[in-house]
């Protein structure tokens, strides 16, 4: 089956945004297609491991790419920035012979498409959604339409951190309420709709997409709930200390705790104490911020680098384990978090069936041999993940 595939990823897209606002080109697409709106992501939901995740069709347990962790081994704290032991999906096209291009899907970068090879093109012209379409066209204009095209866009993770303004989004001063920071996010999905409606306009007739994310968002306010978390595991007699990337550990202490702002990783340095440590998290778990935690072994169910924690800790939503513990902070976004951790996964168009909205457990990671499927190859060659077959026509 020769068709052509576009493969777009909204960075923060998160599920509980659909039905918030008018989608138009949403709503056709997924009454036409095959809506997943419970897909789950994996550990941990930070983009640069999860967008490595989708685009190879495996977890970090795989690609290793999983951020920041304490490294027993060399007895520091590590941090990967783009690392990717795996096959991408534009590799895959690409050993088979079609012709690809990424606008802005910076996990393809050299792994598939290259700022100078036109047959496998990487572009990244920054901005918003709305700068990088006008490149998408360009592209399509340009000459016949590459049979793989990736389309990355940020605006939602932007303006749902609301760290800062960003005159790409038309915000030019940060949400000072988490009703405007949410407004500010909606109004921008509506017009990515909008915008999506002319990527696949300029699309030849015969595209299928598929259109996912890393994560989804979680607010937060006020200070930080990692004081507590100190305070609890030493007085169950044990000795934690936060540690920065690049940092090791004092003599004598148990447990590195590493945080990028909402949930905890919590790594033996030396000698486990696993029984102490749940009773810990036992009294830690009837406090009024307390989340969720997951042990190493369901860290490897969910398919976490061995690397990454011992156990892993996080405060509910409105919470957060920020190091500065001092610090009021204003109404922001997080999503390094299993929070964050359900999104939408949507396919439509050509070789896709009709099925509209559907339930049942569904991963990101199925993005990548859906979308192999649909080029008529074979998946990137360390996908662990299922290709959504119910969802998918034979070929």
């Amino acid at each position: 089956m020769s068709r052509h595939v576009l493969y777009v990823n909204w960075d923060a897209f998160d599920s509980r945004y659909i039905g918030r606002v008018p989608t138009p080109v949403l709503d056709r697409l997924t009454t036409e297609g095959v809506l997943y709106r419970t897909a789950r992501a994996g550990i941990p939901t930070i983009t640069p491991c999860m967008q490595t995740s989708i685009v190879t069709g495996a977890w970090p347990a795989v690609h290793g790419n999983t951020y920041r962790y304490f490294d027993q081994a060399s007895g520091t704290v590590c941090q990967t920035g783009r690392e990717n032991s795996a096959e991408t999906i534009a590799e895959a096209a690409e050993r088979s012979g079609l012709t690809t291009a990424s606008v802005q899907q910076f996990t393809l970068r050299g792994r598939g498409t290259y700022p100078d090879n036109p047959q496998h093109l990487y572009v990244e012209p920054g901005g918003g959604m709305a700068r990088r379409l006008q490149v998408a066209q360009e592209i399509l204009r340009s000459g016949p339409a590459p049979r793989f095209l990736a389309f990355y866009a940020d605006d939602l993770d932007a303006i749902g951190h609301n760290h800062q303004p960003h005159p790409d989004y038309d915000h030019h001063a940060v949400a000072s309420t988490d009703s405007q920071r949410m407004a500010r996010t909606l109004e921008r999905l509506a017009e990515m709709d909008r915008m999506l409606g002319r990527l696949i306009e300029a699309m030849p007739s015969d595209t299928a997409l598929v259109l996912t994310t890393d994560h989804g968002m979680v607010g937060f306010q006020g200070r930080s709930v990692l004081p507590e978390i100190i305070a609890a595991l030493r007085a169950a007699g044990l000795v934690p200390e936060v540690l920065a990337t690049g940092m090791a550990p004092a003599t004598g202490t148990d447990l590195a705790l590493t945080t990028v702002g909402l949930q905890v990783q919590l790594r033996w340095v030396d000698r486990p104490r696993q029984e102490v440590l749940a009773e810990a998290v036992g009294k830690m778990a009837l406090a009024e911020w307390f989340g969720g935690v997951m042990d190493r072994a369901e860290l490897d169910r969910r398919g976490a680098h061995p690397h990454f924690a011992d156990c892993l800790l996080w405060p509910r939503e409105g919470f957060h384990c920020h190091v500065q513990d001092e610090v009021e902070f204003p109404p922001l976004g997080g999503h390094e978090t299993p929070l964050a951790g359900t999104v939408p996964l949507l396919l439509w168009g050509s070789g896709v069936r009709q099925l509209g909205p559907v339930g049942g457990p569904v991963e990101t990671i199925s993005a990548a041999p859906a979308l192999a499927h649909l080029l008529g190859i074979r998946p990137p060659a360390q996908s662990t993940a299922r290709s959504l077959p119910d969802a998918l026509q034979e070929t």
